[in-house]
């Protein structure tokens, strides 16, 4: 399980990006298998870059904001 920070700030989960995806909020645009980053684009048009981060990280981030 992958958790992920966004290019706009906020985490992501697994859950939360397979969500998206499986919705139709999010198509995937390209990714990076040696680095894990994913980029998508959103229902708005935007691109989201999503960077793997390992669990204590995002943690320690969520406890930040």
């Amino acid at each position: 399980m992958s958790d992920y920070r966004g290019s706009d700030g906020r985490c992501y989960g697994d859950r939360d990006v397979w969500e998206r995806l499986e919705q139709g909020e999010w198509s995937v645009c390209c990714w990076d298998e040696e680095t894990g980053l994913e980029v998508v684009e959103t229902d708005d048009n935007d691109l989201l870059f999503l960077v793997p981060k390992d669990r204590k990280e995002v943690e320690a981030f969520a406890v930040e904001t």
